[in-house]
């Protein structure tokens, strides 16, 4: 029983640094998008 409980607080940390990955990859994704928009909107 207290295994079980371990295993699935494992994996809900597992699942909660996903999600902060993930975050952090949307945001870097959209800074990325500003930038290049920045650039073209410089250039024309």
């Amino acid at each position: 029983m207290i295994f079980t409980i371990k295993n699935n607080l494992i994996r809900l940390k597992k699942i909660l640094l996903n999600r902060q990955y993930f975050i952090i990859y949307s945001i870097n994704i959209l800074n990325y998008l500003l930038f290049i928009l920045l650039l073209i909107d410089k250039y024309v």
